[in-house]
């Protein structure tokens, strides 16, 4: 339900994300959201001068088997974030849909962030999310990346030192259904582990690519 990749972005490349964050200007994130529930700065959806910063998210993103096969992404958005001394985002649950109106138009499935401040570079300001499993409250390296289903409840709290950089975004899966994802994410894992144990019999390769491949042509929603 919850996934965790740290290390996801190299350190040459988170540096360069963040240099380019850090030196951006960033609106009032209350613009699009609930001023009581949130204070914080965010680039919108049209982020002059993080482009860069944007395709090194999304390369990054494309290029992650785990967060392939656990997203199984048909579209997602990113933007960046900053909370400073005293910002916040109270707990919430993500929109259900993005962009009415606009041929933008999208389903959020799943968020997700990605952490470019280091631990020790501020205090307060952890991620709290309700998960089946219970309340989790994470501050994990910068680079790390969390994915997790956008209803539910989660929040940032309040920044008391320092500033927290990220990386945020939406995606809408090509299997809407989060039971069928899991069931996919962990026949998927199965597969490449009996392959892996068994790497002379070619026979498993293709077995698990038939139930594989045909799974997505049921579920899939293109």
């Amino acid at each position: 339900m919850l996934l965790k990749i740290e290390s996801f972005l190299p350190a040459d490349k988170l540096a360069e994300v963040r240099r380019i964050v850090e030196a951006a200007e960033l609106e009032d994130g209350r613009r699009t959201g609930s001023a009581r529930l949130k204070l914080n700065r965010q680039s919108g959806a049209l982020a002059p001068g993080l482009e860069p910063a944007q395709r090194i998210v999304h390369e990054s993103l494309a290029n992650s088997v785990d967060f392939s096969v656990f997203a199984l992404p048909k579209t997602y958005r990113i933007f960046f974030n900053r909370y400073d001394v005293g910002m916040y985002y109270r707990a919430h649950m993500d929109q259900s849909l993005m962009g009415l109106g606009t041929p933008q138009l999208m389903r959020t499935d799943l968020s997700f962030t990605v952490f470019l401040s280091e631990p020790a570079d501020y205090d307060g300001g952890e991620f709290r999310i309700d998960s089946p499993c219970g309340e989790q409250r994470l501050k994990l390296p910068a680079g790390s990346l969390i994915c997790y289903p956008s209803d539910m409840l989660h929040e940032v709290e309040p920044v008391t030192r320092g500033s927290r950089l990220a990386a945020i975004g939406w995606i809408q899966s090509l299997v809407p259904d989060r039971v069928r994802r899991e069931l996919f994410r962990s026949f998927d894992a199965l597969g490449r582990d009996v392959i892996r144990a068994l790497p002379d019999d070619p026979r498993w390769r293709e077995r698990f690519a038939y139930i594989r491949e045909g799974l997505l042509r049921d579920w899939a929603e293109v």
